[in-house]
């Protein structure tokens, strides 16, 4: 029990960055932009924006974390660094919802990107930091299970905000703001009393090992990292008018929060088991698994009728994201040095907000798909988010694993 409080403990803000950001990206955004532009340019709209911020994200990760590796402070390396982001963070939330022009939100995100991965880049080091390496897929999963019940959260609260004729986007964007103070400054206390722990060459692969041939492994190891997240995030980035569009369900905004939260729920039911699991039989099995159930449920949703049919397809997804995230976090952490885990693992960011960023630029094939038959350019998304599946099922097949080396 006090080994589980200590994983929890450590992985907090991710609870808090997760119900941000799917807030954020999935509703709050899309209901602020409507009124800034065209009906037949919202998904360029919405997808451009979220590009340049996930670009911002991509870089700023790996720069941080590197200088969070460096950090020298008597709260330890990383405490200092998630606290004031966090801090920095929280003005910033309510003032996108009082913005009132696009170059005034876009402004506001922009700044939430570049503190929020200041507080997330630190926060990834504390695994390696603090865990030994026979327990990193169980903190794995629990990192996991603490960012996708953010999901859950987000998905219920948000529905019920945003969810009727009237949202009240200004009270989402105060929750959002209570639950990152709350996580975030957990995390960083947590991080900040076991400062004193100085990180042992045993517990990850040496670092000169790291600079032969690993490093071509965890290459490829991010490169299925980003094909799957490509593939999901765009489907979650426009989701909700997907759901307007095609499928003309009454409340899209209440629609969606449901399908998120049976995508979290599901996920939530197997990233501890699938991080556990990962560390007895090998990561790479269960990823390769979960890149085909993914592939082929988005080849499902590409030819869905029915809002019924999108939420079971929905839940395979979160089940095989779970089993996914879990054991490639897991994987990503064994094969990094502890005294550089904050520059490997925002590294790893170049995949995950890379992903992210790159199916924004979705927006723009369903837009001008759309245009020629309406409604296809949804069907296209999927269809391609189909194959980038396959693409990360390959590069998986590939890496080596831990005791491969």
């Amino acid at each position: 029990m006090k080994k589980l409080a200590r994983h929890v403990s450590l992985n907090a803000i991710f609870f808090g960055l997760s119900f941000l950001w799917n807030s954020l990206h999935l509703l709050i955004l899309p209901l602020i932009l409507l009124p800034f532009g065209t009906e037949t340019t919202k998904n360029s709209r919405l997808g451009l924006l979220t590009f340049v911020g996930l670009v911002v994200a991509m870089l700023v990760q790996p720069l941080v974390g590197s200088w969070s590796d460096r950090t020298k402070h008597r709260h330890g390396r990383r405490a200092p660094w998630i606290i004031s982001g966090v801090l920095l963070a929280l003005p910033l939330i309510p003032t996108i919802g009082q913005a009132q022009s696009l170059l005034a939100v876009s402004a506001c995100y922009i700044l939430l990107q570049i503190v929020g991965n200041s507080a997330m880049a630190p926060a990834q080091g504390l695994i390696p930091d603090h865990v030994d390496m026979g327990e990193r897929g169980t903190a794995s999963g629990i990192k996991n299970l603490l960012d996708f019940s953010g999901v859950i959260a987000a998905s219920v609260v948000m529905g019920l905000l945003l969810g009727g004729h009237t949202p009240n986007i200004s009270t989402a964007l105060w929750v959002c703001l209570g639950v990152l103070a709350v996580s975030g400054l957990v995390n960083g206390i947590s991080a900040a009393r076991q400062a004193e722990f100085v990180p042992s060459s045993s517990l990850a692969i040496p670092k000169q090992i790291l600079d032969a041939d690993v490093k071509k492994h965890y290459a490829r190891l991010m490169g299925s990292r980003f094909a799957l997240l490509t593939a999901t995030y765009s489907v979650q980035a426009f989701g909700l008018y997907y759901l307007q569009d095609v499928l003309h369900a009454a409340n899209p905004a209440a629609e969606m929060s449901t399908l998120m939260a049976i995508i979290g729920v599901a996920i939530v039911l197997v990233v501890v088991p699938a991080g556990t699991l990962s560390q007895k039989t090998g990561p790479r099995r269960l990823a390769m698994i979960a890149c085909a159930m993914v592939s082929l449920s988005l080849v499902g949703l590409a030819f869905a009728q029915s809002v019924l049919l999108v939420r079971i397809l929905g839940g395979i997804v979160g089940l095989a994201m779970g089993a996914f995230l879990s054991s490639n976090w897991a994987w990503a952490t064994s094969l990094t040095p502890s005294e550089t885990a904050g520059r490997y693992l925002g590294l790893a960011n170049i995949a995950t907000a890379g992903a992210g960023a790159t199916s924004r630029l979705s927006g723009l094939i369903i837009d001008g798909v759309n245009k020629v038959q309406p409604g296809k350019g949804y069907m296209v998304l999927f269809l391609l988010g189909a194959v980038s599946c396959a693409v990360a099922f390959g590069l998986s097949k590939s890496v080596k694993e831990p005791g491969e080396f």
